[in-house]
């Protein structure tokens, strides 16, 4: 786990699923980064869930939260990048 800051612009609007077991909802989006990144984003949390909800495709978006960072499809690692990089 790491305490980062995802920002950047909504691509699409956020959805709504129902986990395998039936009971749980979660959310997921996909916001643009500065960076041209498409980063995706998954919360379990109704609140924060809620919230994006309410964000239409295009919006701006900042999300301060302590994350857990998963490799790449082609098990290459995705660290933060930063402006300079």
């Amino acid at each position: 786990m790491i305490d980062g800051q995802v920002s950047g612009h909504m691509n699409g609007s956020a959805k709504q699923r129902i986990g395998r077991d039936g009971r749980h909802v979660f959310t997921t989006a996909l916001i643009l980064a500065q960076t041209g990144r498409v980063i995706n984003v998954t919360t379990f949390c109704e609140t924060q869930g809620a919230a994006l909800m309410g964000l239409a495709d295009g919006d701006s978006v900042a999300l301060p939260q302590r994350m857990a960072l998963w490799p790449d499809w082609d098990g290459q690692g995705n660290p933060p990048t930063a402006p300079w990089d």
